[in-house]
């Protein structure tokens, strides 16, 4: 399954406030769960089916909707944090109903994978992982504190890209290569460890 609610959430915020946004996270969550059922009764026995990251890291979402309020940033990480608790929110539902899937199909193998916790991870401790101290800026894009423009963006004349994007845990807005690297490390680790997990 592909990552749904990522932009139904993010581009719903210039239109939206954030409880009308919470509102429906249920409709995308029943979504991908219906979803989920209807592989398994085309004959899927195994369906992956990934959470959302931490929507208040993402450079777009931190560029396009600043706060004035220094609390609506999360102190360790500089993420917003009502952003990160709608994902949270989000991904805590996506996990009841997955498991409510799995009690009703039995023979199949629903995995949910978690975006949340390694990018969380990699924000909090960019340096251990051979990211730059500035883990929120992008690697290509126009300009600003997170290198996001959006007259500028990435491909776009006046854009610029960095020299070394492996350092980099954002490329344009979307994870770099060396970011899903460790995120796939870490889930293959976990299937090679334990083949019964039903979370990765």
């Amino acid at each position: 399954m592909g990552v749904f609610g990522v932009s139904d959430y993010s581009f719903s915020v210039f239109g939206k406030t954030l409880p009308q946004i919470r509102s429906f996270v249920p409709d995308v969550v029943n979504t991908i769960s219906a979803a989920t059922e209807r592989l398994i009764k085309h004959g899927a026995s195994t369906v992956v089916v990934p959470g959302v990251p931490p929507l208040g890291c993402l450079p777009p979402n931190l560029a396009f909707f600043p706060s004035a309020d220094p609390a609506a940033y999360d102190s360790r990480k500089g993420c917003l944090a009502e952003l990160n608790d709608l994902a949270a929110y989000h991904n805590s539902l996506l996990q009841e109903a997955l498991q409510s899937v799995r009690t009703a199909h039995p023979d199949a193998r629903v995995i949910y994978a978690d975006f949340f916790s390694p990018v969380i991870e990699m924000v909090e401790s960019p340096h251990k992982l051979g990211f730059r101290r500035d883990v929120l800026r992008c690697c290509c894009g126009g300009g600003g504190r997170y290198n996001m423009n959006a007259s500028a963006g990435c491909g776009m004349p006046g854009a610029t890209v960095c020299r070394d994007p492996s350092t980099y845990l954002f490329w344009d807005g979307h994870l770099t290569e060396a970011a899903y690297r460790y995120i796939a490390d870490a889930w293959l680790s976990s299937i090679n460890d334990g083949r019964g997990k039903q979370t990765y």
